[in-house]
């Protein structure tokens, strides 16, 4: 191997495990697990001490300089050129490095990409977080790595040029809190479809790329979504325009077919958009609330319409626009009657849509999402007739001169749902011909917000500008509204509710009640003191749009449309649904899903995940049933490993890989790159140990120090937890003397055990003060 190749390896090696993790938001820890066969996740328990080993001790957060990796890479280089210059090798005698594998066990993986080029839809590639970008033009049968000579290895951010496909940009880093993720550096760039990339100096100060979209009418036009801002380019990466300085933006997406709409989310905040190609963003979260991490995409078949996958502690919600982002309403998602926390596995994964979490709309049907977090799901949007439904708003142009804001005791963030809506669809119909009568209600001189009902007094019976329909049974029904202005009409101003003068806040409260419309008198249910709220159906608190007029001249219909959806898990990784074998060769832990048409009604669905990359059956409706899916990550060799260790007097390998548990190279075969590893135990893999002077003897483990040893070479394991106590470790430790290899050392909150025996049992040195 060529000295410089040598020195960059090494150099990519060590640094990619100097994670300078610098969050910009508070992410939850891991839980640890204290079953005996835990489950490979809790992928967060070890981020404190990644960042606090390398943060100074008069530093709050690590202080490595904006672009260090370069920096030290370029000067790796410059020593091997001065090294073959003077004809001299590396001072260390550093050796060859060989892969040994393993070829069967890919590790995380977040971008994709799949070739336009290929009319089999075929050719794809993939960007892992640990292992480089790779590319298979068979479907994944086989992959070759396309990026040897990058010095960070995360590249997890993927996006190609539409209108020059040769033009490929590379996003580095995970900006999502994970323990295991490797810092990033900028981006990359290739003009030739990913044979060469250029480092893009000018973005040494991004830190973590979360998304990039590139303008599909010029491939200079790129728009960067990072945990520092986002940024903008207009000239192919060779300077950037730093378009808003929102901190932890973690998704994005343009508009299919309109490049300048575009969406961004931003943790604790929800959703913002852009409608001048990224140049400005303004806040477009009405009906959110403050979610945590989000996930959206845009339906291709109704533009307007966005889902979006929120993280929110351990309660996700699913959310809905059909208004492109000027609403939205919660999408009540529901498994077998019961509502559906899909960012949520078992207690062990609570809250874990901050980490693994992913949506995508189907490419033909506007009605269809697939989506993830430790599962996969599938979710059909359908009328309600159930109570098991909710209702969306749907803006047939009434944002033109309206707009909804969201309240305090909303059950739906914009509007509230009473228990009188009866899974019935209602529109409020505006225009200069629409007009019906509705109750005024006036509140105590002065008052703002939180006025009790019972505070609500009934003054008359009047003529507003809009009407209200049961569009379900065909019915025109009863409203009130509050009188916020005192001035006898139902009157919208624009938003204002910090007016020392009460009458110029903008508080026109409107409720529908389930009341067959009179034109002639009042209900006498209604037209009372706290009459408003008599069989209310929906409540909403609009404001006058600014730069509208009121009342309005052009027609609108603000529409309560009652929905269900038909849920369907596509995987059971947890066993939760009853099904844990239902496409169980699909990972846990989803961070990607893409679309593939194939025909004008079928596709395919690519997925990534910890475990590498799977993909679907073509259909109408593909992935949805046991065995349809496929593994495609033959040769993707991205294993994440977080300990490793080799038989002595052979070229045998035992490892321990995140999320995917301890793999071992078999027995009497030299490992190479092509070797296919065996599973040997479960969990997350951690450090292990080959006794050095008995080859049959290994041990390894789970997370909280769970582990396992066996005494024949793999053939069998057995329990070596005899003697731990205390609170242990997610990541699991293990030490040794290659001297005195039976002796084993490991940790717990109760201090250092030491075991004499190769593990059958440990002894406790018990450590009180500044400890644990």
């Amino acid at each position: 191997m060529k000295l410089s190749k040598l020195l960059t390896f090494v150099l990519v090696f060590c640094l990619s495990i100097l994670i300078a993790i610098q969050t910009t938001g508070p992410y939850p820890n891991g839980k640890e697990n204290t079953s005996s066969e835990p489950a490979a996740d809790g992928p967060g328990e070890f981020i404190k001490f990644h960042k606090e080993i390398r943060t100074p001790e008069d530093a709050t957060s690590p202080q490595y300089k904006n672009g260090f990796l370069i920096s030290e890479l370029r000067s790796a280089q410059l020593t091997a050129q001065a090294a073959r210059k003077n004809g001299r090798t590396q001072a260390n005698g550093v050796l060859e490095w060989k892969e040994r594998g393993p070829s069967n066990v890919p590790g995380r993986t977040r971008g994709l990409l799949v070739d336009p080029a290929d009319p089999t839809r075929n050719t794809w590639f993939a960007g892992s977080a640990g292992g480089g970008v790779w590319k298979t033009t068979n479907a994944g049968n086989s992959w070759t790595l396309v990026t040897p000579e990058l010095s960070n290895l995360a590249t997890t951010v993927l996006a190609l040029a539409p209108s020059n496909p040769n033009t490929i940009y590379v996003g580095s880093g995970e900006g999502f809190g994970n323990l295991d993720g490797v810092q990033g550096n900028g981006m990359f760039k290739s003009t030739d479809r990913g044979q060469t990339w250029n480092y893009l100096p000018t973005t040494s100060n991004f830190d973590d790329v979360n998304r990039a979209i590139v303008d599909p009418a010029n491939e200079n036009i790129v728009v960067v979504a990072t945990n520092s801002g986002i940024y903008k380019t207009t000239n192919g990466g060779n300077s950037w325009a730093k378009v808003s300085s929102l901190t932890s933006i973690q998704d994005l997406k343009a508009t299919p077919g309109n490049f300048d709409t575009q969406y961004a989310t931003r943790n604790r905040v929800g959703v913002l958009k852009s409608i001048d190609a990224g140049e400005n963003w303004t806040l477009s979260n009405v009906g959110m609330g403050q979610m945590l991490r989000c996930e959206i995409d845009i339906s291709p078949v109704k533009t307007n319409r966005i889902f979006a996958s929120c993280e929110n502690g351990d309660s996700p919600k699913m959310l809905m626009s059909d208004n492109a982002g000027v609403s939205w309403s919660i999408i009540n998602l529901t498994l077998n009657n019961v509502p559906l926390d899909f960012l949520v596995g078992t207690q062990l994964d609570d809250g874990q849509g901050w980490y693994d979490n992913t949506i995508a709309c189907d490419p033909f049907d506007r009605d269809v999402i697939y989506f993830g977090g430790i599962n996969l799901f599938r979710a059909k949007l359908e009328s309600a007739a159930s109570t098991e439904g909710f209702y969306i708003v749907e803006d047939v142009g009434f944002s033109n001169f309206m707009t909804l804001t969201n309240f305090s005791g909303a059950s739906n963030g914009s509007f509230d749902v009473g228990s009188s809506s009866n899974n019935i669809s209602v529109e409020v119909r505006f225009g200069p011909s629409r007009s019906q009568k509705a109750h005024r209600f006036l509140v105590p001189t002065g008052s703002s917000s939180g006025v009790a009902a019972v505070n609500y007094s009934y003054q008359d019976y009047i003529n507003v500008p809009f009407e209200v329909w049961d569009i379900t049974n065909n019915r025109q029904l009863m409203a009130s509204f509050r009188d916020q202005g005192r001035d006898g009409a139902f009157d919208l101003i624009p938003g204002n509710v910090d007016s020392p003068d009460a009458t110029l806040q903008a508080r026109e409260y409107l409720f529908i009640n389930n009341v067959a419309y009179n034109a002639s008198s009042p209900s006498a249910d209604i037209s009372k003191n706290g009459g408003h709220e008599f069989s209310m159906m929906f409540n909403i608190w609009p404001f006058l749009t600014q730069g509208a007029t009121w009342p309005p001249t052009t027609n609108g219909i603000l529409r309560f449309t009652r929905l269900s959806t038909t849920t369907t898990f596509i995987t059971d990784g947890r066993g939760q649904y009853g099904s844990p074998n239902k496409n169980s060769i699909v990972h846990v832990d989803h961070h990607n899903i893409v679309m593939i048409p194939m025909t004008a009604s079928t596709y395919k669905i690519l997925n990534a995940n910890d475990g590498g990359v799977f993909v679907s059956n073509i259909s109408s409706a593909p992935g949805l049933n046991d065995g349809e899916w496929n593994f495609a990550g033959t040769s993707y060799n991205t294993s994440q490993f977080y300990g490793a260790d080799k038989r002595p007097g052979a070229e045998e390998y035992f490892g321990g890989m995140q999320d995917n548990g301890t793999w071992k190279s078999p027995n009497g075969i030299l490992a190479s790159k092509t070797t296919s590893y065996s599973f040997n135990i479960g969990g997350d893999g951690f450090e292990v140990i080959w006794n050095n002077f008995d080859g049959r003897k290994l041990i390894g483990g789970s997370q909280g120090n769970n582990f396992r040893r066996s005494l024949d070479g793999g053939s069998s394991w057995a329990v070596a937890t005899s003697g731990l106590s205390g609170t242990h470790p997610f990541i699991s430790k293990l030490a040794n003397s290659r001297d005195n290899p039976d002796v084993l050392f490991t940790l717990s909150s109760a201090g250092v055990f030491r075991s004499p025996d190769f593990g059958q049992s440990w002894i406790l040195t018990p450590i009180a003060d500044k400890w644990g």
